[in-house]
């Protein structure tokens, strides 16, 4: 397990991990996951691994300062991993994990100046109630100018909500603006409690998440071209 905590003595130590993998194997995926989150990725996930794909996994503690910070340090790690030799790097997250990933990747807060990101998969990008409690509430417009301010790489969005009007209204309004740059992506909408962890959830997604991840950009951009396994 990788930790992004603290970040500067990290950092050094997040560069010289591995030696550069084999042709094989040059295909990586970060995946960051927030305080109470399994750390174990869900199969929806963990399926890559079978492909020939490298996981390695970030926690974020709870006392951070800045999510920023975070966002920048997983930003570095990839430029890292391509500095290894890996050809292919995803960012990947669940719960503030997700958050952290789509700062990673967001001009917002983070200089995107050729970090060679592949893709972004977030997984039920929200803050938890005991991080709340440190002053950093999620909010909606926060989000959306995450999402606004994309690097035009490719983007996955899984939306767990139990409020199935608030859902789908997040779920339209993100297709929304990411049709706009035509970034390639799949914004779904799924009902609280998550079924992140089961085989079915990976059933339904796998395919679509394997083609958001392949060699071919999917094309058109907008997620019309993710067929659900039911």
């Amino acid at each position: 397990m990788i930790r992004l905590f603290p970040i500067l003595a990290a950092l050094p130590l997040l560069c010289g991990l591995h030696a550069s993998p084999a042709a094989a194997e040059n295909r990586l995926i970060l995946y960051t996951v927030g305080a109470g989150v399994p750390e174990a990725p869900p199969p929806v996930l963990a399926r890559f691994r079978d492909q020939g794909w490298t996981i390695r996994i970030n926690r974020v503690p709870v006392d951070f300062r800045r999510e920023h910070d975070f966002g920048k340090a997983l930003f570095d790690q990839a430029r890292a991993a391509r500095g290894e030799g890996y050809s292919r790097v995803v960012l990947a997250g669940r719960s503030f994990g997700a958050w952290v990933s789509l700062i990673a990747n967001s001009s917002w807060s983070t200089p995107v100046d050729g970090g060679g990101i592949h893709a972004v998969i977030a997984l039920d990008a929200t803050v938890s109630a005991e991080t709340a409690r440190h002053g950093r509430q999620w909010h909606d417009y926060k989000f959306m100018d995450v999402i606004k301010t994309q690097d035009p790489t490719r983007l996955g969005v899984m939306v767990l909500d139990g409020d199935a009007e608030e859902g789908r209204g997040r779920e339209d309004e993100i297709r929304r603006t990411l049709r706009r740059p035509g970034i390639p992506h799949v914004v779904v909408y799924e009902p609280a409690p998550p079924p992140l962890d089961s085989e079915d959830f990976a059933r339904r997604w796998g395919d679509c998440l394997a083609t958001l991840l392949g060699d071919e950009v999917p094309s058109p951009p907008a997620n019309d071209w993710c067929r659900l396994n039911n």
